[in-house]
């Protein structure tokens, strides 16, 4: 079986897509010696792949437009001879020359358009419907995503599938030793809590503040607050929200970092604070859980189905529930290494070699016809 894989989104400083896409790359090299995989990437993606992905690499022409994707890219399809051509983005050729799979992570833009920028929920909802009814199968990231997207568009349930999404083997426990250079270099100390994503509304970053204020006000000497990530376009802006709060001295924002750093950093945390308001997946869950990181997250969405009991799952809509929870972790050691053990225990069922056996039974099912 020839697989074509779409890792255009996969570069230096990628958001949550790329990081899927990646992972895709490498769970289809691990499904077995029955899968020829084979990608179309950019320039940045061809070299930020270089030393973790063996396959082939095609790059598209410059300035690949709409007339590429339409017409240049079913040709690459048919020259390759692929069986299938999986895509993690909601845009699919309207010619087809194989299989076509597309996983559609969530319907945001169409069940919670005030979480997202107007831009991309018209950019979705352009797309979105074509792509699905274009797509011989879909592939949704969780169950509640399947039935999110069964729910807002118009496909039967037997041409979608939930396979959860893995998580990089580069996050695991690091010793405190293996951490001491990089938290010098930051000048922080072992211990904050950590929140990993998108600078944006959906991600519920204000109600976080909030509690961390009153948690602050108690406990002056309370852990500091990191983020990790950046601005995602839409008007939430993290910096103002903390001068507002008068939280300068006491939260550091840190931006993008490299999937090594980051692993550090889980490893070095308290505990990973996720309230983010929809999720689809929720990737950082399951890192943080691979790091040995106790974890905070909101009892919404896909969160539950995706940490079971291994979290601490709060209504991270509410500041006082969203501060309790911060203080559960901060002042009971035993949950902390309660919810280490079964973050290790959950987290390994989010393997590489778990998503690409699992795509690896649905493309024969999909070339069958059985599904």
């Amino acid at each position: 079986m020839r697989v074509l894989v779409d890792l255009r989104s996969v570069h230096a400083g990628m958001t949550g897509i790329g990081r899927y896409a990646q992972n895709l790359g490498l769970s289809l090299e691990r499904a077995g010696a029955g899968i020829i995989v084979e990608a179309i990437t950019s320039p940045g993606g061809m070299e930020f792949l270089k030393d973790s992905f063996s396959s082939r690499l095609h790059v598209p022409p410059s300035g690949a437009g709409a007339s590429w994707e339409n017409l240049g890219l079913p040709d690459l399809i048919a020259r390759l001879r692929a069986d299938i051509y999986h895509t993690p983005l909601f845009i699919l050729p309207s010619v087809r020359t194989c299989k076509y799979i597309c996983t559609v992570h969530d319907v945001i833009p169409l069940a919670r358009p005030d979480l997202t920028t107007p831009e991309f929920a018209e950019l979705f909802r352009r797309h979105i419907g074509s792509a699905v009814k274009q797509a011989h199968h879909c592939v949704a990231v969780s169950e509640f995503s399947k039935q999110d997207l069964l729910r807002h568009l118009p496909i039967s349930p037997d041409r979608v599938t939930a396979i959860h999404e893995p998580v990089n083997p580069v996050f695991r426990p690091h010793p405190e030793n293996a951490n001491r250079a990089l938290m010098d270099e930051l000048a922080l100390q072992r211990g904050f809590f950590l929140s990993v994503g998108a600078f944006d509304r959906r991600k519920n970053l204000g109600t976080l503040l909030d509690a961390y204020v009153l948690l602050k006000r108690e406990r002056d000497n309370a852990p500091a607050l990191v983020f990790v990530g950046a601005p995602n376009g839409d008007s939430f802006d993290l910096a103002l929200e903390i001068r507002k709060r008068d939280l300068e001295r006491a939260v550091r924002v840190l931006g993008r970092v490299e999937d090594g750093v980051l692993a550090r950093l889980y490893s070095s945390a308290l505990a990973l604070v996720y309230p983010s308001l929809y999720e689809g997946f929720g990737l950082p869950v399951v890192e943080a859980m691979a790091s040995g990181t106790p974890v905070v997250a909101h009892r919404a969405t896909s969160i539950p189905e995706v940490a079971g009991d291994a979290a601490v799952l709060a209504s991270c809509d509410k500041v006082e529930d969203l501060k309790a929870a911060l203080e559960l972790i901060l002042d009971n050691p035993s949950k902390r290494t309660e919810l280490r053990v079964k973050g290790l225990a959950r987290s390994s069922r989010f393997s590489l070699e778990q998503q690409g056996r699992d795509l690896a039974s649905l493309y024969e099912r999909v070339l069958r016809g059985a599904a």
